[in-house]
């Protein structure tokens, strides 16, 4: 199901790719622009939201020290998990299409608009889709035998099993 900020960032993403594909130059500095303003946007809200005053141990929800860490670094995530997981699968798309893009205008001559649409799309890849969206990360990082990312994985989802069973359990 397609949330409506998923379709909005899908739909702005296809009209200015079409743009770079007709006019490369101002297409090019339209998605540099929009989609940088975007994701700086995002890096701060993770970097300012503060996190929730939780103990471990406490009732209702006894996270352990391991999960209430968690929960502090991520906290934009828990607190708007529909949301960020929308924002991450747009970022994906704006990550594949970046490095498409980037061989596009490196065709069309223009090395510094590749250059940063390829970087764009690096950041957008590490950093953001990974702390926007952890559980496929990690259920991909676990796939793939890292079991560092795998042990977040089991943290995150103990994390959230516990905040379901509470919001079940209220009246």
């Amino acid at each position: 199901m397609w949330s409506p900020i998923s379709f909005l960032g899908i739909l702005v993403l296809v009209s200015i790719t079409i743009w770079c594909f007709v006019d490369p130059k101002n297409g090019a500095i339209t998605f540099l622009v929009i989609f940088v303003l975007f994701e700086g946007w995002l890096t701060l809200l993770l970097h300012i939201v503060k996190p929730p005053e939780i103990e471990p141990n406490t009732p209702p929800l006894h996270f352990t020290d391991e999960e209430v860490d968690y929960i502090r670094r991520n906290a934009l995530v828990f607190r708007f998990p529909g949301t960020m997981r929308s924002f991450a699968a747009v970022l994906s798309l704006v990550g594949m299409v970046g490095l498409v893009l980037a061989i596009w205008f490196g065709f069309k001559g223009l090395w510094t608009e590749a250059i940063l649409s390829a970087a764009n799309s690096v950041y957008v890849a590490i950093y953001l889709t990974r702390r926007l969206d952890p559980i496929s990360y990690y259920s991909n990082a676990a796939a793939r035998g890292y079991h560092e990312e795998a042990s977040d994985g089991a943290i995150y989802e103990s994390a959230w099993d516990k905040i379901i069973r509470a919001r079940q359990q209220r009246p």
